[in-house]
């Protein structure tokens, strides 16, 4: 569907989709991970520590845990433990899909509008989900290890548009959290919260669902039709 053809019908060009806690229930294998690594450092790590990385990128995110936990570790090999942490747990477990999720990708896909998953999580932990989707679902991948700067940073969603070749206004962020929501606004998109693990109080013009489940059509025509302004 031609970008033309997308406007005329009140369509976005493009979903931009967040992945931990908006496609996927990753937080317990977060939990798992990190609450192993922590402890061979000798420190408790505790659902508070757990917040300080929702919607971060993984090096802000670990910025945040050292800061706050006291841990003695370099950022660097903190992260890269957590990282291969998480990847060993989730290959070992089923991918947990938000409900509604595969429906509202498919859904995409059949409307011809295209798809970015945008995450603050590596490649690696990016590949897992996408292994379990049908192949070609995303057009654009851009995770965290590929920009300079991480939610709440609009640079993510304007990486993921420009790769796309779409007009972020002519786009829908789908988030879990503030940083996403702020990263999502910032880069000019139409922008829908979906609270998961942390609360959100969405600004005015973002859109709040209970769940993906209510990401039909008709919401997606709604989104598009509301002010940016």
């Amino acid at each position: 569907m031609s970008a033309h053809i997308s406007a005329a019908s009140g369509l976005p060009d493009a979903l931009l989709m967040d992945m931990d806690g908006t496609l996927i229930r990753s937080g317990q294998y977060w939990k798992q991970a990190e609450t192993a690594i922590f402890a061979r450092y000798g420190v408790a790590f505790s659902r508070k520590l757990a917040l300080r990385m929702v919607g971060k990128s993984i090096g802000d995110g670990i910025a945040e845990l050292i800061e706050h936990s006291g841990i003695d570790a370099s950022p660097r090999v903190l992260a890269q433990e957590i990282i291969e942490a998480v990847i060993e747990v989730e290959r070992n477990n089923p991918v947990l899909f938000q409900p509604g999720a595969r429906e509202l990708l498919e859904r995409a896909r059949q409307l011809g509008i295209r798809l970015a998953l945008v995450t603050g999580s590596v490649h690696d932990m990016a590949q897992v989900m996408i292994d379990q989707l049908p192949e070609g679902t995303f057009s654009v991948v851009i995770t965290g290890d590929m920009v300079e700067h991480g939610k709440p940073n609009p640079q993510p969603f304007l990486t993921a548009a420009r790769a796309l070749g779409v007009d972020p206004s002519r786009s829908i962020v789908f988030e879990d959290s503030p940083a996403g929501v702020e990263a999502g606004v910032a880069a000019g998109a139409h922008t829908v919260v979906v609270p998961y693990e942390v609360h959100v109080d969405p600004p005015d013009g973002v859109f709040m669902l209970q769940s993906l489940t209510q990401a039909d059509e008709a919401l997606l025509r709604r989104v598009m039709a509301s002010s940016l302004e």
